[in-house]
């Protein structure tokens, strides 16, 4: 995958997590910015790649990681996300459901299945 596709795939999840970053309801964004990350069929199956395929160094998104960690600060602090998460570990179950995501198919059903155990296990 080249840099060239990643860049706006990159820009639009930071742009997506900045956004969500200022809802009220900051447990609901994050929610919201998973299920829309990993719904949009061109981001599940580029997601995986841009947070996990050779020569793309995460560390390197810095804007994504700050958008992310914003967040999931904000969730935490509502009390909706566990407090031991740490963005690395977000970004892990981004790339890990965006994955999950190509076993299910295009059964709804089993890809809502999917996002509500990850979502289930972030309280």
């Amino acid at each position: 995958m080249s840099n060239r596709v990643l860049t706006p795939l990159s820009k639009r999840l930071t742009e997506d997590a900045t956004r969500l970053a200022e809802d009220e309801d900051p447990g609901q964004a994050l929610a919201t910015f998973l299920r829309q990350a990993v719904d949009q069929s061109e981001v599940k199956n580029a997601l995986a790649g841009l947070l996990t395929s050779a020569g793309i160094d995460i560390p390197k998104q810095e804007g994504l990681r700050a958008a992310l960690g914003t967040l999931l600060r904000r969730a935490q602090e509502s009390g909706a996300v566990r407090q031991d998460l740490e963005v690395p570990e977000l970004i892990g179950l981004l790339a890990g459901t965006s994955k999950a995501m190509e076993y299910a198919g295009e059964s709804a059903a089993a890809r809502g299945r999917i996002l509500d155990v990850i979502l289930n296990g972030l309280r």
